[in-house]
């Protein structure tokens, strides 16, 4: 059974408040796709609202191997944790499309944050949301069909996803060939549309089956589609009769 407050995509609460809080304390930033926003290792500056637009959350293996841990889409709030004194982060965070952020430097977020419910609670909720779904990942990959955790995170991606497919398999905890094989299978089945580092959910019923196991993606057919009548000539000569 598909746990029911899982979330692979980050979200804060949709509230207007946060989003003004943010606004008054900060200032708004717009960053385009590919600007890395802090590196592994680097001490936290500033936190930072997503207004509009996808920042992926990665880590680096010693082999050089990207592997996205967090997907944080419009309402997420990234860099919670500069409130420590001294913090050095542990991901780097890449936009992966042109985004807008409401960006708060750490001395400001330390001092209002005893002060200002919102605030406080809006960083609360997130740190709680990433513990939770970090926590939900290490379940799921580890007891779980990878077409099941494909077709749980499309769920939650909403309508469309702006997400490579590499950054997939490492959300999903595959590799990059079986989401594309996946991806193909739920496309010819109607369970989706896929472009450019762009996949759009089409059929929600059919990804709910699958993520809940009670469809396998192998038995998807492709929608039927009207057969053509050849000519008569041309009718004989396939058929040869």
């Amino acid at each position: 059974m598909m746990p029911k407050d899982d979330r692979s995509i980050i979200r804060s609460r949709e509230s207007s408040g946060v989003r003004d809080v943010f606004a008054r304390l900060g200032r708004r930033r717009r960053v385009p796709a590919g600007e890395v926003l802090f590196e592994k290792g680097e001490v936290l500056n500033s936190v930072y609202y997503v207004e509009r637009g996808t920042v992926l959350l990665n880590v680096l293996s010693p082999e050089g191997a990207v592997k996205t841990v967090l997907v944080c889409s419009a309402d997420s709030i990234i860099g919670e944790s500069c409130l420590q004194t001294g913090y050095v982060n542990v991901c780097s965070a890449e936009a992966q499309e042109a985004c807008v952020l409401l960006e708060i430097p750490r001395e400001t977020l330390r001092q209002r944050f005893p002060t200002d419910p919102t605030l406080a609670q809006a960083i609360y909720d997130s740190l709680i949301s990433k513990l939770q779904m970090t926590t939900t990942q290490l379940e799921w990959v580890s007891l779980v069909d990878p077409a099941r955790r494909i077709a749980r995170f499309l769920l939650e991606s909403g309508s469309s996803l702006a997400v490579s497919h590499e950054a997939l398999a490492a959300m999903a905890g595959c590799c990059r060939v079986t989401v594309t094989r996946h991806l193909g299978r739920l496309k010819r089945g109607g369970a989706v549309s896929l472009g450019r580092k762009r996949i759009t959910v089409i059929n929600r019923e059919i990804l709910e089956r699958i993520a809940k196991g009670k469809e396998a993606p192998t038995r998807l057919s492709s929608p039927a589609s009207p057969r053509r009548r050849l000519p008569g000539a041309l009718r004989r000569d396939a058929t040869g009769r």
